[in-house]
């Protein structure tokens, strides 16, 4: 199985992928048209909250959510998914700067090619 849905976004060169899933670039696409089809979202942080149910002396459930200290949930600004639960001390870091630390490992700017799949 290989666990990507409609809101994952991946390309390939040349070839389709196994699972027929992405778009398919006669050449390898600049980081400008890689970077918008595949992180069109930005990562943002919100609390982190956990259910708890009390149960009063005459059997009443009660639920309420408490916000669970010094952790937050990554998820994606388009559509919430969460990447994963963080300590507050985690540093979110955007999909344009995990781009250019891409291109600075390199250390070939430009000439860098991109694929995912």
């Amino acid at each position: 199985m290989h666990e990507l849905t409609n809101s994952d976004g991946m390309f390939t060169v040349r070839t389709a992928a196994w699972h027929g899933l992405g778009t398919v670039f006669e050449d390898y696409p600049s980081r400008e048209q890689a970077q918008k089809l595949v992180h069109a979202w930005e990562p943002t942080q919100e609390p982190l909250y956990r259910r708890q149910t009390l149960v009063t002396p005459d059997g009443i459930e009660h639920e309420s959510f408490n916000a669970v200290d010094g952790w937050l949930v990554n998820v994606r600004d388009d559509n919430f998914n969460e990447l994963g639960v963080v300590p507050k001390s985690y540093n979110l870091i955007d999909n344009s700067t995990l781009w250019d630390v891409a291109e600075a490992l390199e250390k070939s700017g430009s000439d860098v090619m991109y694929e995912t799949e």
